[in-house]
C-alpha cells in the first residue's frame, strides 16, 4: 500500500513503491485520506470536500497510469477519516495490507516534535512493516 497526499515526498514514496510491486509481482493499493473533521468552525463542507476528492482522483489516476504502465495490477482509494494516522492504519490492518510505503519530508526535530508526523504516527501503529522515503 501507497500512502499518498499529492505531496512531491509521496510522488517519490508511489515511484519506490511502484518498483517494489515490479519487483516482486505485488498488488498495489495507493490510498489517499481527506480529512472529514468536525473543527472549530463546524463540519466540513461537502463542497469544499468535493473539491478535495476530485484533486486527489486527478494525482490517483495518474499514478495508477504509471503502474499499469510497468503491468501492476492497481487499485486507488480515496478515505475519509477525522485522523490521516487512523484512517491509514486501520484501513491498511482491515485489508490485510503487508506493508506501507509513506514519503516524509526531512523536518527538523522539534518541528515534529511540534507538529507531529503522519509518517511517524504510522510507523508507531501499523499491524505492518512501514518504508517511508525520504
Amino acid at each position: 500500500m501507497i500512502a499518498v497526499d499529492g505531496s512531491e515526498a509521496s510522488l517519490r514514496a508511489a515511484k519506490y513503491g511502484t518498483s517494489i510491486a515490479k519487483k516482486y509481482g505485488s498488488n498495489l493499493i495507493i490510498v489517499h485520506v481527506i480529512l472529514s473533521d468536525t473543527g472549530i468552525f463546524g463540519p466540513s463542507l461537502p463542497t469544499h470536500i468535493a473539491a478535495l476528492k476530485e484533486e486527489a482522483e486527478e494525482y490517483l489516476e495518474s499514478m495508477k497510469k504509471e503502474a499499469e504502465i510497468e503491468n501492476i495490477h492497481v487499485v486507488s482509494q480515496i478515505i475519509a477519516s477525522t485522523s490521516i494516522v487512523s484512517g491509514l492504519v486501520d484501513f491498511a490492518s482491515k485489508e490485510n495490507i503487508n506493508l506501507i510505503v509513506i514519503g516524509t519530508k526531512g523536518q527538523s526535530e522539534i518541528k515534529k516534535l511540534l507538529l507531529g508526523s503522519v509518517a511517524s504516527g504510522i510507523v508507531t501503529h501499523s499491524h505492518c512493516p512501514v518504508l517511508v522515503i525520504r
